[in-house]
């Protein structure tokens, strides 16, 4: 981000979207004219904040933690320990619709756009991440059963669509985990997507299917999408392997039908049938006469410790070459970073309620003070290198500031120069290459009981 911005500007823009909501309400209350008309002690710019500020704590506590940073000087009868209670917040949030935090993440991310580009592409990456949640009898469309058959638990699945370069989340969509479709929510995601320029999608296995390129072709955008094993049994790509070969870069094309008949003049393993149960939206499921032709680029990548990776690009080779696929597909991994931050440091992973309509708001406030903390992080200035090694700044410390700094009163002005000295402190070393074992481990709910 070209940074024309300072804190203090960032944090007014994002007020003014949510001050704006409260005085144009339709479609963000309940019921308009009604709600969050009479004066209460948790006004609806209060509600919104205090729910993107909640931390690990009870709820009493995250209320408390709110109301004295702030309102520090209206405590009833100079009384410290005085706050709203629960009930009056979770009576407050159900005035709110579902499209309340959704319309503030996208007005967010218009009042201040993404700018960063990589040869003239903005970088976005597509992916999902499981989110556990306090167990529901009435709700079996979150239900997981466990391979053993006895019990279960419960989960959402969040597909977000991030840009890599400003580290900020542009959308979300929100599935029960037992209803999940990952390969649908991608589409829904880059059809919605509101940047016009030049885009490369950027997705991991799970998304490789041929309907999911054929709805970024005809958008007109780039895809780089990492498939499965192209040498496992009846791989669409298996034709164009060469077992000799460490890498490869091969253009070729698909055709695509609904009929099984040849079609003339295109070899047998380019021709692709997609039967009408299956998706494939550029040919209607009752028209056996169209072809569409796929042209795609076939990447084989053998990594330095000897691991195999297979993707599948439409970007030129002449503006791309094999050292630019295998550098942008790992900045993939960004996306996985963020969802660290996101459960843990923001403490997405630490949820307040039982209600899934609060559970969702809570998700889309989490990226909301995600994206406020990234702009405030590129404020600032990177932390300089040393002999040893290159510092970047620590992104858990500006979370603790930036939530802090967001739900202060207006009336408390910090000078910017004072914030972002305040996050540059304590940076980290950036250390490259780093190579272990991934650890998977089962995740359990952080139970609402016992929270200080």
């Amino acid at each position: 981000m070209t940074c024309i911005l300072n804190p203090n500007i960032i944090r007014r823009k994002l007020m003014n979207i949510i001050s704006d909501m409260k005085q144009h309400p339709e479609g963000f209350v309940m019921n308009p004219g009604r709600d969050f008309t009479r004066n209460r002690c948790l006004p609806f710019v209060d509600t919104i904040l205090l729910t993107m500020s909640m931390q690990t704590s009870s709820l009493d506590g995250e209320i408390a933690n709110f109301w004295h940073i702030r309102h520090p000087e209206n405590n009833y009868s100079s009384n410290p320990l005085y706050c709203p209670t629960k009930s009056a917040f979770v009576h407050q949030r159900s005035k709110l619709t579902d499209n309340t935090f959704p319309a503030i993440l996208h007005r967010f991310n218009q009042a201040i756009p993404v700018s960063t580009k990589l040869k003239g592409y903005h970088c976005i990456a597509i992916d999902g991440t499981d989110e556990n949640i306090p167990p529901d009898g009435l709700d079996v469309s979150t239900f997981i059963s466990y391979n053993s058959g006895k019990g279960g638990y419960h989960q959402l699945h969040i597909n977000v669509m991030y840009h890599i370069g400003d580290n900020r989340y542009l959308d979300a969509i929100i599935q029960p985990r037992a209803l999940i479709n990952e390969k649908d929510a991608a589409i829904s995601l880059i059809q919605r997507n509101p940047i016009k320029d030049k885009c490369i999608y950027i997705m991991d296995r799970g998304y490789d299917a041929f309907y999911v390129m054929a709805d970024i072709l005809q958008q007109k955008q780039s895809f780089l999408i990492r498939i499965k094993e192209a040498d496992r049994p009846k791989s669409p790509f298996a034709f164009l392997l060469d077992s000799q070969a460490k890498n490869l870069d091969v253009r070729t094309e698909f055709y695509i039908t609904r009929s099984k008949k040849p079609i003339p003049g295109v070899p047998q393993q380019q021709q692709k049938f997609v039967p009408a149960s299956r998706r494939f939206d550029p040919i209607p499921t009752d028209d056996k006469y169209s072809v569409y032709r796929l042209p795609v680029r076939f990447i084989k990548l053998t990594l330095d410790n000897g691991s195999v990776e297979y993707l599948v690009t439409n970007l030129p080779a002449s503006e791309f070459s094999l050292v630019d696929i295998k550098k942008l597909y790992h900045r993939r991994w960004e996306i996985e970073t963020s969802f660290l931050f996101l459960k843990y440091g923001i403490a997405l992973d630490h949820p307040h309620s039982i209600k899934r309509r609060f559970l969702i708001q809570e998700v889309f406030a989490c990226l909301i003070l995600s994206n406020f903390i990234s702009m405030i992080i590129a404020c600032a200035d990177p932390p300089k290198a040393t002999a040893k090694y290159r510092y970047q700044i620590n992104r858990s410390n500006a979370i603790r500031l930036g939530r802090r700094f967001l739900i202060m009163a207006m009336s408390a002005h910090v000078p910017d120069l004072a914030i972002l000295d305040m996050i540059s402190r304590s940076p980290v070393p950036v250390r490259k290459d780093k190579d272990r074992p991934r650890v998977m481990r089962s995740q359990r709910l952080k139970s609402l009981q016992n929270r200080a």
